[in-house]
């Protein structure tokens, strides 16, 4: 989606920040289906049950299953885009991978957000209203994510692309431009 973006815009810094958006948010919307998948698992107990291992070793083995499930879908949504920055003119295979790097960042800070917001909510509320509750929030994002397909391209003007972004202090609130203002200092 955000390659054309990456080889074209003016602004290295809206690009970044707009492809390290679209990035994070495919992570959080898997982490948001696959929760219960890859995090709280109900199998889990009968096959790792009767295994002697510590707390340790199990939050070890779901977190490297999580870095894993991650980085192979949020490698694949953020390798366009890394290859736009990498034409972008002049050729850098340098610029590339620090896209890529940077989008991969993103991504993984986004799923763990989601982790410890769905942590917080299990502490605080008991698993059959959870349950619930994500599911509904599941249906909703699959509203707005396939909705947005239809409605994202009309709202955003085309012209988005010729824009001169200057960065301002409340962009600090935003975690995209985190990364992409850490690409735009890797770059120069």
């Amino acid at each position: 989606g955000f390659a054309v973006y990456a080889v074209d815009a003016r602004s290295l810094l809206l690009a970044s920040i707009m492809s390290c958006s679209s990035v994070m948010f495919i992570a959080a919307s898997m982490i948001l289906v696959e929760y219960y998948a890859i995090i709280l698992s109900p199998d889990d107990f009968h096959t790792l049950g009767h295994l002697p291992m510590t707390s340790q070793t199990y939050f070890a083995g779901k977190l490297a299953n999580l870095l894993i499930y991650i980085l192979g879908f949020a490698s694949l949504s953020a390798l366009p885009a890394a290859v736009g920055f990498m034409i972008r003119s002049p050729f850098s295979l340098w610029r590339g991978a620090v896209a890529f790097v940077c989008m991969l960042g993103s991504a993984f800070t986004a799923a763990m957000a989601m982790v410890l917001f769905y942590t917080a909510l299990s502490r605080l509320l008991p698993q059959r209203p959870l349950k619930y509750i994500i599911s509904f929030v599941q249906v909703v994002a699959s509203f707005l994510i396939y909705g947005g397909y239809a409605l994202l391209p009309r709202l955003v003007p085309e012209r988005w692309i010729e824009f001169d972004w200057q960065p301002e202090a409340w962009h600090l609130l935003i975690p995209s431009a985190w990364f992409g203002g850490f690409m735009q200092t890797m770059l120069g």
